[in-house]
């Protein structure tokens, strides 16, 4: 295996380890815990045709607004 192979298998690693990490948050409503996942200059978006969330603040706003909805089940594609 090359170090090329190697490197992006962990780049690929690190990638389906933070989408599993979003869909616990998500599935358990953790507020809180979605500060673990955002980098210093994220920009999250809710949606394409709303300006995004740039402060977490906002996102925990967010957040705490649908935390009660029933939602079970989280494909990530």
């Amino acid at each position: 295996m090359s170090f090329k192979e190697i490197s992006s298998e962990t780049h690929s690693d690190k990638i389906a380890d933070w989408f599993n990490d979003l869909k616990r948050i998500w599935l358990d409503k953790d507020v809180a815990g979605i500060k673990q996942l955002l980098s210093d200059d994220f920009r999250y978006f809710e949606s394409p045709f709303e300006p995004p969330f740039v402060s977490v603040e906002e996102v925990e706003k967010e957040w705490e607004a649908v935390k009660d909805q029933d939602i079970h089940t989280l494909e990530i594609k």
